[in-house]
């Protein structure tokens, strides 16, 4: 039997700028002092054209990871595979779906920074940290949105 996986387009559109608005408030206020010296980026400056281009991206692959995260949410509810209710509620759908993605997705290539590309444990921590948070605010603002 084949998943039923239905997109909302506005519900990815809202999960998208919910991430993508925390994602600011993370790296500009929260822990961006500490990024900055971790990332060796305290006196950098940057173009307009790059900063552009660098929020377009970072907004195209948040966009990207809300369009994956709904197929995994709905992956996790019964109704999805043609069972009459969900065994699972759409809390724990939601967190499943973030969690996991997380965890085997986004924590083994941040581990990879930390192996490959010198990054610190300390930038390990705050990158992964907020890939978690992010995940979850779009998995839940895509289940109370109905996917």
């Amino acid at each position: 039997m084949q998943p039923l996986i239905t997109l909302n387009p506005w519900s990815i559109l809202a999960a998208t700028l919910a991430s993508f608005v925390f994602g600011f408030i993370w790296y500009s206020f929260i822990v961006s002092k500490a990024w900055q010296k971790e990332m060796h980026a305290e006196n950098m400056e940057y173009s307009t054209k790059k900063m552009v281009l660098s929020l377009v991206l970072n907004f195209v692959g948040t966009l990207l990871m809300a369009f994956v995260l709904t197929h995994n949410i709905q992956a996790w509810d019964a109704r999805t595979w043609g069972h009459g209710s969900n065994f699972v509620s759409p809390v724990y759908a939601a967190w499943m779906g973030a969690f996991f993605t997380w965890l085997g997705f986004y924590v083994p290539q941040d581990f990879n920074k930390v192996a490959f590309q010198n990054r610190t444990w300390k930038l390990f921590f705050m990158d992964t940290t907020y890939n978690l948070l992010s995940l979850m605010i779009a998995s839940f603002v895509l289940v109370f949105c109905n996917c």
